[in-house]
């Protein structure tokens, strides 16, 4: 069966991209990538899959990257002809239909937190959507029978001498593990699958306690804004304790004192895990993106991604994602509307960002001021959010939303005028 569909338009932009991006493709000797590649291929990954279309396979879209990436690097292990996007097309159709012939196998995922709080050592499991992940002590996990593996794997990535005691008091000081046994087709299925919710705990952690806040930096080099920072690796053990593989964190952190949880960030995740369960679909997965956006933002030291990621949730909240339509007066004036601005203040300064924003997108440049740029977009993103979690019962669903945008800039007399029709035709349905 031929999944992968392509539309003539974007085959000759695939060619020259899988071209370029076999070339950067530089294996080290015992088969692995080098660091400083992997997030370049990743982003790589995500607009080939932009390009592409999968038809009779239900797949995720980290599914489908990281099947794109296998089909890469089988292409760059045997050598291609010119043919690059025709033996692309076919590698990907054979890595799919191999994919979804295989048995789902459970593993054992490990989250390491950077957290040793006493509010976090009360609580023995936490709640994501439909997964749980229970909290285990470092000696448990040490009697796993893939531990030893585990560690010499991250004493070669890492450059840190090969001594699992060492390894173990830093983390025993730093980290508290995480753990959830799940199912999947594959270790980066099952693994792909639980992180999205993981880092959807600790991105609510870190918003509840940076909505409204502002930091400024009187010298020196910037810190990171969040207080969870990500673990640098995340281990995936077989489900009979095997290692299996692991994952690391691009961005480097200065893992110099412990993270904090408090009981206030712990009732307001469940708030926010409590409000997201009564939205509808669409609704709730823009919320809950624009949450992982925030904690994207907060976790990066670059502002201009840190900006980017900020304009996005407004273009989440506006629908205008939703929709498809990036027309930034569209963005504005709906922010401007679901703030309830009368002064218009909120649309005064985002059209001072707009402009910001697109010498970024199109030109690369950005403001030289990055992190007072960043707070000022941060004040409209932060109150737009805000807005969103006490509205719960005014937005229920995106459509309800969509209809707030649609009337809010209405005369009063022109809503008088809608509200009359409409309660003209509920009258005549009644009747029938």
């Amino acid at each position: 069966m031929n999944y992968v569909q392509i539309e003539e338009k974007n085959k000759e932009f695939l060619k020259e991209y899988i071209k370029e991006t076999l070339n950067i493709m530089k294996f080290t000797k015992n088969g692995h990538l080098p660091i400083n590649t992997l997030f370049p291929l990743d982003v790589r990954k995500v607009i080939i899959s932009s390009k592409i279309s999968i038809q009779g396979a239900d797949l995720a879209k980290e599914e489908i990257r990281l099947l794109i990436f296998k089909s890469l690097k089988n292409l760059k292990t045997k050598g291609t002809t010119s043919l690059f996007l025709e033996e692309f097309n076919k590698d990907l159709n054979s890595e799919i239909a191999l994919y979804l012939s295989l048995p789902e196998n459970e593993y054992c995922l490990i989250f390491p937190l950077y957290n040793n709080s006493d509010e976090i050592s009360r609580k023995r499991k936490y709640k994501v959507r439909e997964m749980e992940f229970k909290k285990k002590s470092w000696d448990e996990i040490k009697k796993f029978s893939g531990w030893k593996d585990f560690t010499k794997r991250v004493s070669q990535l890492i450059n840190l001498p090969y001594n699992p005691d060492e390894l173990m008091k830093i983390m025993i000081n730093k980290f508290i593990p995480l753990i959830i046994f799940t199912k999947g087709r594959s270790a980066d299925h099952a693994f792909q699958n639980a992180y999205i919710k993981y880092d959807l705990f600790c991105s609510i952690l870190n918003l509840s306690d940076n909505l409204s806040a502002r930091t400024y930096f009187f010298g020196g080099p910037p810190t990171h804004l969040e207080a969870i920072f990500p673990s640098p690796y995340y281990i995936v053990f077989k489900s009979g304790g095997d290692y299996e593989t692991l994952y690391i964190t691009y961005e480097k952190y200065k893992y110099d004192k412990k993270g904090q949880i408090k009981r206030k960030n712990l009732i307001f995740m469940e708030k926010i895990m409590n409000h997201l369960e009564r939205k509808d679909e669409k609704l709730r997965f823009l919320i809950e993106d624009s949450i992982l956006k925030y904690g994207q933002a907060l976790n990066t030291l670059d502002w201009r991604y840190a900006f980017l990621d900020l304009w996005q949730i407004l273009e989440n909240l506006s629908l205008c994602r939703l929709e498809n339509y990036f027309k930034m007066e569209t963005v504005i004036n709906r922010i401007n509307a679901l703030l309830g601005e009368n002064n218009s203040s909120a649309a005064i300064l985002l059209e001072e960002l707009k402009d910001t924003r697109n010498k970024l997108v199109h030109d690369g440049e950005f403001s030289k001021e990055g992190l007072l740029t960043f707070n000022l977009l941060k004040i409209i993103v932060d109150r737009s959010l805000l807005k969103i979690f006490s509205s719960q019962k005014k937005f229920s669903n995106t459509n309800s939303l969509k209809l707030f945008f649609q009337h809010i800039s209405q005369s009063d007399s022109n809503l008088k005028e809608t509200k009359r029709i409409i309660n003209m035709i509920q009258r005549s349905r009644s009747k029938l």
